[in-house]
């Protein structure tokens, strides 16, 4: 409310740009998407008013996320050019900025399954964040390469992506990320047939996500945990496991890691 009652009463296009983007953010985050989209276009129009491209180019970028939720890939396609373009009237024609264009573009193609197309994105990210020398999305994006090749059946380039990441978390000392990294790098061993060398990375993994207290992935590494040692034949490992994952997914925002751990458990 103060924030509309100074931009009115300065009357200046870039403080109302920036309340109507703070306020589509906020609804972005509650998961609003169709209050997002409307606020942050205006954002963007206000924006573009005050002569202020690079936030503008900001604001169309983040709008390439909202439009994905809200099943519109061509609008999210056409921020997308929006945000460039602004960025290229801004003076920024290499770097971060582009790069999480890219990295927004990547995640639409991988949310619609369109895999090739969102490998070519997240792999010009990983380009722009090294030459901006940001090692944190540089990870990020050699992350979701990863996640895109092994999907595509490409496992030696997966996890050739997933031990760069790690090395590039562990400098970081992203302890959290570097424990992402170890669970795509044992999924890998899972797919290979390797389920001796799998269970001793999975049981460290869960022992380590516990102590850091990331649930989530905790019952993660317990769910596939349990698969290795059911396809080793440990059933009686396999059930404690299966048992471990269903308490830490006993919620309804879970279902569909609570139906896994059944699956092994019958």
């Amino acid at each position: 409310i103060g924030a509309t009652a100074l931009a009115r009463a300065a009357k200046q296009p870039e403080v109302e740009g920036w309340r109507l983007r703070i306020e589509g953010t906020l609804a972005h985050a509650k998961g609003n998407s169709v209050a997002a989209a409307k606020s942050l276009a205006l954002s963007a129009v206000q924006m573009r008013r005050a002569r202020q491209p690079l936030e503008e180019g900001d604001i169309h970028r983040v709008l390439i996320d909202v439009f994905a939720r809200l099943g519109d890939d061509h609008a999210a396609r056409r921020a997308a050019t929006s945000a460039v373009s602004c960025y290229a009237r801004g003076g920024v024609k290499r770097g971060r900025r582009l790069g999480d264009v890219a990295m927004n573009l990547g995640n639409l193609h991988h949310l619609r399954e369109r895999l090739l197309e969102a490998l070519q994105c997240f792999r010009k990210a990983q380009r722009s964040y090294a030459g901006a020398g940001n090692e944190l999305r540089r990870a990020a994006a050699l992350l979701n390469q990863a996640v895109v090749l092994t999907a595509l059946d490409q496992r030696s380039r997966a996890r050739a992506c997933y031990q760069q990441a790690r090395t590039l978390y562990s400098s970081l000392a992203a302890t959290t990320l570097v424990l992402q990294s170890d669970y795509g790098l044992a999924e890998i061993d899972m797919l290979e047939g390797q389920l001796d060398r799998a269970i001793v990375a999975l049981s460290k993994l869960l022992h380590a996500c516990t102590e850091s207290g990331d649930s989530v992935l905790a019952g993660h590494c317990a769910l596939e945990l349990g698969e290795a040692q059911l396809q080793a034949n440990l059933t009686t490992a396999a059930r404690e496991s299966a048992g471990a994952a269903l308490t830490m997914f006993s919620s309804a925002q879970y279902p569909a890691q609570e139906a896994q751990a059944h699956g092994i458990l019958a």
